[in-house]
């Protein structure tokens, strides 16, 4: 059964025109019993439903009447079975009002459980190319170089060591890597014949 929070109000001398559904009491509501309308004088100190204090088993009326059963089995504020519509109190009074923006209530249906799908992750594995001076041997660092993988092209640069890290979709993947030349700065004098 769920239950919907709205001002409390009791009723001593049984049910009132009020009407709602399952509704969590919270202190300040109304009970009323054969000497008029009182209202849910304890609750809560720590736990609010719309900014009042929220109504437990045991937490007592203006007139004195205690709330004492139809209190929710399930839920509890405090060690405390929560109050509800149609909770009685000792004086014979019922709850007969809540706050309308908090819902409990004892029954429960689970919701069927859907594992989740696994997360598809593709491995990417990595293969490193020393790039070297052919004459010198020494390692070309910061070159342009356009890789192949798998006939799929990409681009980089070596590292500070002149180091080409390429990553592959597989273990196996066929690379071909071309290291693109910088040619010496040259100054090219054109020779031109005067007349």
């Amino acid at each position: 059964m769920k239950t919907r929070i709205r001002p409390s109000i009791t009723e001593h001398s049984g049910r009132s025109t009020i009407s709602g559904s399952q509704d969590q009491n919270r202190i300040s509501a109304n009970t009323m019993p054969g000497h008029r309308a009182k209202a849910i004088a304890s609750g809560s100190s720590d736990v609010f439903f719309d900014g009042l204090a929220a109504a437990r088993k045991g937490d007592t009326c203006t007139c004195g009447s205690a709330l004492v059963s139809g209190v929710a089995t399930t839920v509890f504020i405090n060690g405390r079975n929560a109050a509800l519509i149609d909770t009685a109190g000792s004086h014979g009074d019922i709850v007969i009002g809540g706050s309308g923006t908090v819902i409990i209530g004892d029954s429960h249906t689970p919701v069927p459980f859907i594992p989740p799908v696994p997360l598809a992750i593709q491995k990417i594995y990595g293969q490193s190319f020393s790039v070297t001076d052919s004459v010198t041997g020494n390692p070309l660092p910061f070159r342009d170089y356009v890789a192949t993988v798998n006939g799929v092209e990409t681009t980089g640069v070596t590292d500070v060591d002149g180091i080409a890290h390429i990553k592959t979709p597989t273990p196996d993947a066929k690379i071909s890597l071309h290291i693109k030349f910088n040619a010496p700065a040259r100054t090219l004098h054109e020779f031109s014949e005067k007349q």
